[in-house]
């Protein structure tokens, strides 16, 4: 419980850290790696199992479950003007959007160990309410992205982060959940013209 307290203290900090431009970006992906090693630690020493990280084969039913998210936070990226609004301030600059591979690979992973399948884990460990799972894991996760200095971006992120915590409390399927949060931030993250594979019709 301590190191759990201490690692949510480390992230919260490291956030604002970044946010102040006290250290450069990419130093974020090396402190991730830093809080992997701790919460591996922390899982082992509380005796919880990969399963309950969300380490399991997919289901057919998680499966249809974060197609059906990703294609409502797609849908949403599509028919608004968020993407505009993202990319309008530049916030599309970042590496790692411009290295697929990387995003989908290691980026999209690291972050929904650190801010969902972590916290999901301890809170089944201990017994919490689940609702408090959703509610704490969400604001992590949006929290986690206030470096990008974008306000729609930040809404955003809370809003699909409580489709997938909720999805993932009766889901906990760490391959679908990260495929998902992949799709969309590349979705999120390129122009319309730039790929018909990721254009969706405005209806604005």
């Amino acid at each position: 419980m301590d190191l759990f307290l201490i690692l949510i203290f480390l992230g919260f900090s490291f956030t604002l850290i970044v946010h102040f431009n006290l250290v450069p970006l990419n130093i974020r992906y090396l402190f991730l790696l830093i809080l992997i090693f701790g919460i591996l630690y922390s899982i082992k020493d509380l005796g919880i199992n990969y399963a309950d990280l969300g380490f399991r084969p997919p289901t057919l039913s998680s499966i249809i479950a974060y197609s059906v998210v990703t294609f409502i936070g797609w849908a949403t990226i599509g028919c608004t003007d968020i993407r505009d609004m993202v990319l309008g301030r530049k916030v599309a600059n970042n590496k790692y959007i411009e290295n697929f591979l990387f995003y989908v690979v290691i980026s999209a992973p690291l972050q929904e160990l650190n801010a969902r399948c972590y916290p999901f884990a301890i809170f089944k460990y201990f017994e919490w309410n689940g609702l408090l799972f959703v509610l704490f894991s969400s604001l992590i996760f949006a929290f986690s992205h206030i470096f990008l200095k974008n306000n729609y971006l930040t809404l955003f992120t809370f809003l699909m982060s409580l489709a997938w915590s909720t999805t993932f409390y009766f889901y906990p399927d760490f391959l679908s959940l990260s495929l998902s949060h992949a799709i969309l931030g590349l979705v999120l993250f390129t122009p319309r013209s730039s790929s018909p594979f990721l254009r969706f019709p405005s209806l604005t």
